[in-house]
């Protein structure tokens, strides 16, 4: 199996962009460390995360790794599933320094890596020219494929993953809650 996560990049809080998502100004992600590489999934040498755009200014990139290398454990975590590894992330935050073992060229190899956070989110650009709507009469049909309570539960899951903190969930919640 190599599904390729290629947009995949850092950590799980690229799933919210990958979705359409933006995060407000001054966001910031405490609860992963981040890595600044994409990954694709590989049986061989051994099962782990395959290294694709790799950032040159990220953590991974500055400790030694290069691309087409296979991560195998992030922090203590071995790699089974992507729960492990983001585990392995979660657990990273957790201190200034992690090891990750990886293969390189069938060679088992380990580096220690300094952690680092995504950086905060700053204010979304907006072209310089201003949105136009033709003359005319409008309608405007608006479908929500979701209901409340299903994106209430996905933000819920979203929390309980640590993918988002509490006070963003209850802040979602308060928005939905109010558009109703």
């Amino acid at each position: 199996m190599n599904a390729n996560l290629k947009g995949f990049h850092n950590n799980a809080m690229d799933m919210m962009l990958a979705a359409g998502g933006r995060y407000p100004p001054g966001t910031i992600f405490p609860n992963h460390a981040y890595v600044g590489s994409g990954f694709e999934v590989t049986q061989t040498p051994k099962k782990g995360l395959r290294l694709v755009d790799l950032s040159a200014e990220g953590p991974f990139a500055l400790a030694g790794l290069i691309e087409g290398d296979v991560v195998t454990r992030v922090a203590g975590e071995r790699w089974k599933s992507y729960g492990d590894f983001y585990d392995g992330l979660h657990k990273a935050a957790g201190s200034e320094m992690f090891q990750v073992e990886f293969y390189r060229n069938g060679d088992k190899q380990e580096v220690t890596v300094a952690r680092a956070y995504r950086a905060e989110e700053s204010s979304p650009e907006f072209a310089a020219e201003p949105f136009h709507t033709p003359a005319g009469p409008q309608t405007v049909i608006v479908e929500s494929e979701m209901s409340i309570a299903d994106e209430l539960a996905k933000f819920a899951k979203l929390r309980d993953s640590g993918v988002i903190s509490a006070d963003e969930f209850e802040a979602q919640k308060a928005r939905l809650l109010s558009a109703e």
